[in-house]
């Protein structure tokens, strides 16, 4: 798959409906994926620390998951032509405000190298659907009190009334300081698994035990289990669709 490297990360241009087909592929044939779903955040985080840049460019897959992605591969992709300093100072001002701007009124300009945004809060829909035309399993760990519970049990009732199958579900809402996790993963032996750890964090923790865990596919999905679960404000669709997703998470979660 084509990697565009952005700041030093690794990010696959691919479709939703080629990601699907890779993931499909990759679990039939036995191989272990290690999915990443990119943001800002990501690139603020590999770029304070040089280790975490390191363990996020080892994932299999690392899709573009905010338009922050985006419009740091535009503007680090935008050359700087004065040679004058204060003038590449002056210019890189315009860009910065050019590039924003094209994140409200032209949208697609950002879109010719990464094709798709694909929204860990979305995918996990359309990965609970193959997983039960597959007839593989999931699990969810990760999250407070009863919400993986809550995500996991509606995730099987989408799939039963979308596709008319059954979608087998595990769930421990366990935090990664726990060691009886490896066990309880190994014991429910799933085909999916998905992490709600928080950003980083969780990426870390599937990089480290994945070589020793039976899943086909590992993902860190943050606050999507509470998404689900109806614990968390999901963004409306139009402000994903524009590109300011990022403006609904200051209002909701301003500390973020």
């Amino acid at each position: 798959m084509d990697k565009i490297d952005i700041a030093g990360l690794k990010i696959d241009a691919l479709t939703k409906a080629r990601l699907l087909d890779a993931i499909t592929a990759r679990a039939k044939a036995g191989q272990k994926t290690f999915l990443t779903t990119a943001y800002s955040e990501f690139l603020y985080q590999e770029l304070k620390d040089q280790g975490v840049l390191e363990m996020l460019n080892q994932a299999d897959i690392a899709v573009a998951d905010g338009m922050g992605i985006f419009w740091a591969n535009k503007f680090l992709s935008t050359p700087l032509t004065f040679k004058n300093y204060w003038l590449k100072i002056l210019q890189a001002i315009w860009q910065t405000f050019w590039t924003l701007s094209l994140i409200i009124f032209k949208p697609l300009a950002l879109k010719k190298t990464i094709p798709e945004k694909i929204v860990g809060a979305d995918l996990i829909w359309d990965l609970a659907k193959l997983a039960s035309e597959n007839n593989f399993s999931i699990y969810l760990l990760g999250g407070f009190g009863n919400t993986p519970e809550i995500a996991a049990n509606i995730l099987a009732d989408f799939c039963s009334k979308t596709c008319n199958l059954q979608l087998t579900t595990y769930y421990s809402n366990k935090n990664p300081g726990d060691d009886s996790i490896i066990d309880d993963i190994k014991k429910a032996n799933p085909d999916f698994l998905f992490v709600a750890f928080g950003p980083i964090k969780q990426e870390k923790w599937i990089m480290e035990n994945l070589p020793n865990l039976p899943v086909k596919l590992a993902a860190g999905l943050g606050g999507t289990f509470d998404y689900i679960a109806g614990k968390r404000l999901t963004p409306p669709h139009f402000l994903r669709y524009i590109g300011i997703e990022w403006l609904w998470r200051l209002i909701t979660q301003p500390k973020r």
